[in-house]
């Protein structure tokens, strides 16, 4: 990522910061692992382009979630430590299920 935002002699570059700015480092649809080992989807953005909204459908233990949950990789015990990747991802997501989990909490509602 660090190629991306900074030009040959180390300073920011711009236009690949807005980029990133504007698409975030975990595009929707990306698969993430989390500090306490959950793996899931990428389902939308956070409060920055390094804290997204993530399903788990992989629970620590390696065995598929029933109902995915969705984390806020701002908490420290969900940050992002890595990409996954689709390979490495065997389960079977009813995307019909996520859309709802993108939706403000009720308690994020005004």
């Amino acid at each position: 990522m660090q190629a991306c935002y900074f030009d040959e002699n180390r300073q920011i570059d711009e236009a690949d910061s807005a980029l990133i700015e504007a698409v975030g480092i975990y595009q929707p649809g990306s698969f993430a692992r989390l500090t306490n080992e959950e793996t899931g989807l990428v389902v939308k953005r956070g409060f920055n382009t390094a804290t997204p909204k993530v399903a788990v459908l992989i629970n620590r233990d390696g065995v598929p979630m029933v109902e995915p949950m969705v984390r806020d990789t701002s908490l420290a015990d969900f940050k992002v430590v890595a990409i996954a990747l689709r390979r490495d991802v065997r389960v079977q997501t009813n995307l019909e299920r996520l859309p709802p989990l993108t939706l403000p909490a009720k308690s994020d509602r005004r």
